[in-house]
């Protein structure tokens, strides 16, 4: 490649990564190279910096993923000579049939890929002219300093799938303030909690953490309160001023400036971000982010305690139900079962998971099906309703049915609606029996046995 040297002085006065990016990019088209691209590591994944030809554009590749993840992996060129034979192929343009990657390397450490498509054969030479214009790539952007940083909406939008992996309520906690710090460029951050009636330190990192840690709860409550008709408040630049009284507090504490953010799902506030520094200064250029984050946390602390709450209430129904001598049943409001006690063989002669899934109509008796369900509509907008049923015998009439009663209970979700129905099911056969012995001796002459006039 005889003007290599010229790309290289043309580098030179390339004053940022992304238009040094660019130059080889156009190089490479002039060099006959049709779809070339170049992309750079930035948070865990391949983002795209310069790009000729594609109409749509792939980007934030995972290592490992299709031709460029792959190199990237390996930091080992890789040449496709037929892209539809490769398993490993993305396709982005319909006509590419071969494919170029070669890794860029900055002090021994794979940064990034020069990635060309090619709607015709690919050659040794070409392969070779990638190679070097991946170095010269290379050699500029050390000089740059490296790649570019990851940018705080990328940041954010790598946080956000991270916590999609986080269960427990102190991993996000964690996970939100080290990202705080990162975000604001602020040496501390603390998470509080306003579920109780004082606000509490969830967690707290960095050199003002323990600052703001061992607040008292009224001082704590009064931060809390600065974003209860907003959703952030900060410290400005102006060295002169009066603050609210919560502010002044954290001031006089030893923090030098201070930006607070509500935590906000939905019409529920659920605690405040707190981020915290040494240094005076305005703090408005990072409350957007700090914002953005807070939703995120707040999103995800609100899922997972619900998850938490839900899993507990769902053990002690367990613990409850499995001790139980009655039948207890769990069910969709389509009446299908989801679960059923272990007391379903002494109370109906039928195991537990034989019952899950069975519409708990079909086990009343086909004569007595339009009766219940007639009573369950009525009875149950106004709470629990209780009904009483024949469930069928054997088929060879060598058992003759029993009468059960099931009390249904509705389970409502967090907005109200109701989401199962409880039923607690007993036999009332021989309460039944006894009510008809009663009832036959009542209307007959117990000296005859013949019917009693009326």
């Amino acid at each position: 490649m005889s003007h290599l040297p010229s790309l290289a002085d043309q580098l030179t006065r390339a004053r940022t990564v992304e238009a040094a990016a660019q130059e080889v990019v156009d190089f490479a088209v002039r060099a006959g190279l049709t779809l070339p691209s170049l992309y750079l590591e930035r948070g865990g994944r391949l983002r795209c910096i310069a790009q000729h030809g594609y109409w749509q554009v792939f980007d934030g590749i995972g290592p490992g993923t299709g031709v460029a993840g792959t190199t990237y992996a390996t930091g080992e060129r890789s040449v496709v000579l037929d892209v539809a034979a490769s398993h490993n192929y993305i396709a982005a343009y319909p006509a590419v049939i071969a494919e170029i990657c070669e890794p860029i390397q900055v002090d021994g450490r794979t940064v990034g890929v020069l990635n060309v498509e090619s709607p015709v054969r690919l050659t040794t030479a070409d392969a070779r002219c990638v190679e070097q214009l991946a170095a010269v790539f290379a050699e500029r952007l050390a000089a740059l300093g490296g790649p570019p940083l990851e940018s705080p909406a990328e940041r954010l939008a790598r946080f956000g799938s991270e916590l999609m992996g986080l269960s427990a309520v102190d991993d996000i906690a964690r996970a939100t303030l080290e990202v705080a710090v990162e975000l604001s460029g602020m040496s501390s951050a603390a998470l509080l909690l306003t579920d109780h009636t004082e606000p509490r330190p969830l967690a707290c990192t960095g050199p003002l953490g323990p600052v703001i840690e061992a607040l008292p709860a009224s001082t704590l409550g009064r931060l809390a309160y600065l974003v209860h008709m907003a959703r952030s408040c900060y410290t400005s630049e102006e060295e002169f001023g009066v603050g609210s009284a919560g502010m002044r507090d954290v001031l006089e504490a030893g923090v030098g400036s201070l930006a607070v953010v509500a935590l906000v799902v939905g019409a529920s506030r659920q605690g405040v971000l707190v981020a915290a520094d040494e240094r005076r200064g305005s703090r408005s250029a990072e409350v957007s982010l700090l914002e953005l984050l807070a939703a995120q946390a707040g999103a995800s602390l609100r899922t997972v305690t619900t998850a938490n709450a839900l899993y507990d209430s769902e053990r002690r129904f367990r613990a409850l139900a499995e001790h139980a001598s009655d039948l207890v049943c769990l069910h969709k409001r389509s009446g299908r079962i989801v679960y059923a006690s272990p007391s379903a063989r002494a109370v109906i002669d039928a195991d537990a998971e034989s019952l899950v899934g069975v519409d708990g109509i079909d086990l009343c008796h086909v004569e007595d099906r339009d009766r219940v369900r007639q009573e369950v509509a009525d009875g149950l907008p106004s709470g629990r309703v209780t009904v009483a049923y024949r469930r069928p015998g054997n088929r060879d009439d060598t058992q003759p049915h029993r009468w059960l009663e099931s009390a249904i209970t509705p389970v409502h979700d967090e907005g109200g609606a109701v989401s199962h129905l409880q039923t607690i099911t007993r036999d009332i056969t021989k309460r039944k029996l006894a009510e008809e012995r009663l009832a036959h001796q009542a209307s007959r002459d117990p000296l005859t046995g013949l019917l009693n006039r009326t």
